[in-house]
């Protein structure tokens, strides 16, 4: 009945052998693509529910229980799912020695048995489970078949010496485990390992006996550093072990330690662009040298359709959930945030613009327009977009600027937030192509926006659906030109808190073909709507104060 993260799931099925295995000539990619496939089957066939943007899937609890009776009739698909939520007590030692796969995942577990007889073990998934504080010295003893080990969320502040026995380990997951300060030397025999995952943990960076991992295809870490000596164990970094992981292609550096990544990223982004088999990269550039070094000499960049998804954030200190990644109904796969940057380094970004999918640009201290970044094609690509806190902006493009005026032609969703200067949101002329996906524009806190577009921009937009306007104290009409017809296919229209808006329109006549949903609060000059039975046919729901 829970969600059940699909990045997760697949390497799970990886791990088993599910979605064929990796090797010199398959990636880990290819293993996760046809997982894929058969995800998006299942869920078609309504074996699994789909969530949003394919992230997660859940499955209906009939289904489940089900699948349960079918597996407990197969003793090679035996799977345990543990106590009851109430209980505390070990599972039976049958059940340790006949089960395929344990799942004891939020289930109070406290303690664990101290040698289990687990020789037919795939999967042990004990996640979630706070009070677990403590695994015996001998608990992996006879656990020689096990994949998967799952211990996220417990409360465990070490990892027992049997460790090493999971020769056939691969894929260990420690995230969340915010006692655990030590990856032990053990760690470095599991050889078969493909994923690991130690973010949220305290543990520092990539301990020296990790470069032992020499099959390692996905590897998830914490950069981190306390400022209590004793507060992590392996404060000295060498960044020396990532060449080592030549197999890796699915890296992600969560940076918990601003101040300190700053002083070291040079060198471990160095050591990162040796890798040659990345296909997913997701990191923080506190410079735009640092990704201009990095996307000069990384062989991966270099091979764009080899690098298939990447989150860079270049210049943002605490931004590390994309707030316009929520927007999209589908996954999005390469994503910038481009924080506090100035003219000197448009040209770097503008490099990396023509490969993104969804940009955010926050606290750009002088760009008037994104025509500032010189090359307006290189927004070609960019579905989403939100700009926040670029105080000199003053209009997002004028047509009349660019040669043959296409601008942003495949962007889906733009958000618009605290820009002190913006008069307009688009000027001038525009060609057809441009604007022509726009399906979502969403703008809050602009004092000085007067006019949402110039004349003829509105015809552009024949894909708009939704319509937000918050805050915008200035501005008094909502569409000042004479047209036939505005938004064909805009459902949703909501404004809130323009002290001086009196109108929506200055053509009483105007219709509103597609007009659903209309929300008004805090508008005191708007006395009427521009509304009749005529021009506004579906409108089904008026919501003010």
């Amino acid at each position: 009945e829970s969600k059940i993260y699909t990045d997760y799931l697949l390497e799970c099925w990886a791990a088993e052998g599910l979605v064929g295995g990796t090797n010199e000539r398959r990636r880990f990619q290819d293993a996760r693509d046809e997982g894929y496939d058969t995800l998006k089957h299942l869920t078609n066939v309504s074996l699994l529910e789909k969530g949003e943007r394919m992230i997660y899937v859940s499955m209906n609890n009939s289904i489940r229980q089900v699948a349960l009776y079918i597996s407990s009739q197969d003793p090679d698909c035996k799977f345990f799912t543990g106590m009851s939520e109430d209980s505390s007590d070990f599972l039976e030692e049958n059940d340790w020695q006949q089960s395929k796969r344990i799942a004891m995942i939020d289930k109070k577990l406290r303690d664990l048995p101290d040698s289990p007889d687990c020789s037919t073990l795939l999967s042990l998934l004990l996640q979630r489970n706070p009070n677990l504080t403590e695994i015996p010295q001998s608990f992996f003893e006879h656990m020689k078949t096990l994949l998967v080990l799952d211990l996220y969320g417990t409360g465990i502040e070490s990892l027992p010496s049997s460790l090493a026995k999971l020769k056939c380990l691969k894929g260990l997951y420690l995230n969340n485990c915010i006692h655990l300060t030590v990856l032990p030397p053990e760690v470095g025999e599991l050889f078969r390992l493909e994923v690991l995952d130690t973010r949220g943990c305290r543990i520092c960076f990539i301990p020296f006996h990790i470069k032992k991992l020499v099959n390692l295809r996905c590897l998830r870490v914490s950069y981190y550093k306390s400022s209590n000596p004793n507060g992590c164990h392996d404060m000295d970094i060498d960044c020396n072990v990532i060449p080592f992981l030549a197999k890796l292609e699915e890296l992600m550096i969560d940076v918990r330690s601003y101040d300190h990544w700053c002083k070291e990223v040079a060198d471990i982004m160095s050591q990162v662009a040796t890798l040659k088999n990345l296909t997913t990269l997701r990191i923080c550039f506190p410079k735009s040298e640092v990704l201009k070094t990095f996307m000069q000499h990384s062989p991966s960049w270099k091979d764009r359709q080899q690098l298939t998804s990447f989150r860079f954030f270049v210049g943002c200190r605490n931004r590390k959930r994309p707030q316009i990644l929520e927007y999209f109904k589908y996954k999005i796969d390469r994503y910038l945030g481009y924080c506090q940057g100035n003219h000197g380094d448009n040209s770097i970004i503008c490099d990396l613009l023509p490969e993104t999918d969804a940009l955010e640009l926050v606290e750009h201290k002088d760009i008037t327009s994104l025509l500032d970044f010189v090359n307006v094609a290189s927004f070609n690509r960019i579905r989403g977009c939100l700009i926040e806190k670029c105080n000199e902006m003053t209009t997002i493009a004028d047509g009349d600027m660019v040669e043959g005026g296409i601008i942003l032609p495949k962007l889906e969703q733009l958000h618009l937030t605290s820009l002190q200067s913006l008069q307009t949101i688009f000027r001038g002329t525009l060609s057809t192509e441009s604007l022509s996906k726009l399906q979502t524009i969403v703008v809050s806190s602009c004092p000085m926006l007067r006019k949402l577009f110039s004349h003829g921009v509105i015809q552009q937009l024949s894909k708009l659906q939704k319509l937000v306007i918050q805050n915008c104290i200035k501005m008094e009409e909502l569409i000042d030109e004479q047209v036939s017809t505005v938004f064909p296919t805009l459902e949703t229209l909501i404004l809130i808190e323009m002290p001086k808006l009196r109108t929506l329109s200055v053509d009483m006549s105007l219709t509103w073909p597609s007009l659903k949903e209309l929300q008004v609060y805090k508008c005191p000059e708007l006395k009427s709507l521009p509304f009749d039975k005529d021009n506004v046919a579906k409108l089904k729901s008026i919501e003010t104060e």
